[in-house]
């Protein structure tokens, strides 16, 4: 991530790893300024409410539509450059 441009990341919420999709989520929040949605097979309130924390772009459910994720991959990209341009927008009026 350091070294490459990110247009979006793809996260799973639970992976076989040490670290969750959430605590990359919160590296990606804390460090790093690029967009993220959580592809997992998770749809329990307790995930929910963890991903929610983090502010994802998009959430989608597995089995999940191949037409589903282009289209919430454009939506999460497009918002996020509207988010910046609004920022930065709010910067030169203050």
């Amino acid at each position: 991530m350091k070294r490459n441009r990110i247009d979006l990341a793809i996260l799973d919420i639970h992976m076989n790893t040490e670290r969750t999709g959430l605590d990359l989520a919160k590296i990606i929040n804390k460090e790093y300024n690029f967009p993220f949605i959580f592809l997992t097979s998770y749809s329990d309130d307790l995930t929910l409410e963890e991903a929610q924390s983090e502010s994802p772009f998009g959430y989608i459910v597995k089995p999940y539509q191949e037409a589903t994720l282009l289209a919430t991959i454009k939506l999460a990209v497009h918002n996020f450059e509207a988010s910046k341009q609004k920022l930065d927008l709010n910067k030169v009026v203050d």
